[in-house]
């Protein structure tokens, strides 16, 4: 392909503008322009707009990080959730093993008959006597 600058456009297109008096295509914004209260500078196109080659990593990454803050705070919360809940369930089954051995010590015969003798019941052959006073007597003899 030919360089254009400096040759003239295509042969037809060069005749027509021959024939209507103009030569060369009118250039746009190259004659004397007036600015109005209203206009404004034309943004540059995005075609023009210059990005640094290291800003569209750093973009995807922090869209990628915004996406994932939430999911990630729930798993940590969730997470920190089950840590309490497993040691709230071992100390409910540390409790729950002291009751079983304490229901199979009062279920036995010996703490059944512990328990008896403390409210009063005595075996049929034998005679329950009360003795009073024996706070008193403790504190003379002591010391």
């Amino acid at each position: 392909m030919a360089d254009r600058r400096g040759t003239s456009p295509r042969p037809a297109q060069a005749e027509e503008r021959a024939r209507r008096g103009r030569t060369t295509k009118p250039r746009r914004g190259t004659g004397p322009q007036r600015r109005t209260q209203g206009s404004r500078r034309r943004t540059p196109s995005l075609r023009r707009l210059r990005v640094p080659s290291w800003l569209l990593p750093i973009a995807v990454l922090a869209a990628v990080g915004f996406l994932y803050v939430r999911p990630i705070s729930a798993y940590l919360e969730t997470r920190d959730q089950l840590a309490d809940r497993r040691s709230e369930v071992a100390a409910l089954r540390a409790e729950r093993a002291r009751v079983g051995a304490r229901l199979e010590r009062a279920t036995s015969l010996e703490e059944l008959a512990r328990a008896a003798r403390k409210i009063g019941y005595v075996r049929p052959e034998e005679h329950l006597f009360i003795v009073k006073g024996t706070a008193a007597w403790a504190r003379r003899h002591s010391g």
